[in-house]
């Protein structure tokens, strides 16, 4: 059986998921010390059970990415079989490679935190970019949103977009005119 946890950045998401998908949701209670260090805990157990945790790491990005790894590692402990993480938008992607001599790569480095964790398979949104995909030694889904929206952007007749993914819409969307 498959249980979905939701981290506090994607509470209504989770929640819509558990109801639509008829997927038990775990609570999880997540304190803030007064130092700012996170305390998370389970609620339910999940010994031997797959596990979905919903979780951006959307500002404030580290406070949600720390988070995710607690998550993570409580859903380990409690001997979950199974771990993926649903990160609806992955903090940090745009920095794939160095900036300047010698900095880091920070979407490298996530990866290798989120792996470390525990986390089995990661879903997302819009990666930023292949290479960020490619970080990871687990499995990855990215899905990317250009072709959800194409059949709608080819029946609009007046449109304005605003966009980074501008290049690839163009591409997916031949018939498209601006006006």
């Amino acid at each position: 059986m498959t249980k979905i946890i939701a981290g506090s950045s994607s509470q209504k998401l989770a929640q819509q998921l558990s109801k639509n998908l008829g997927i038990t949701q775990v609570q999880a209670l997540i304190e803030h010390f007064e130092d700012e260090e996170l305390r998370v805990q389970l609620a339910d157990g999940i010994h031997e059970e797959d596990v979905i945790i919903v979780q951006s790491t959307s500002k404030p990005a580290n406070d949600h990415l720390m988070e995710l790894l607690l998550l993570v590692d409580a859903a380990k402990r409690s001997g979950a079989r199974q771990v993926t993480a649903l990160v609806p938008y992955f903090g940090y992607s745009r920095q794939d490679r160095p900036s300047y001599a010698f900095g880091p790569v920070s979407a490298r480095l996530v990866a290798t935190l989120i792996e470390a964790a525990g986390v089995d398979q990661l879903i997302t949104v819009d990666l930023h970019s292949q290479q960020t995909e490619e970080f990871f030694k687990i499995g990855v889904q990215n899905i990317e949103t250009t072709s959800l929206f194409a059949d709608f952007l080819k029946v609009k007749q007046k449109i304005m977009i605003v966009s980074p993914l501008i290049e690839k819409l163009f591409f997916q969307i031949n018939s498209l005119h601006f006006y």
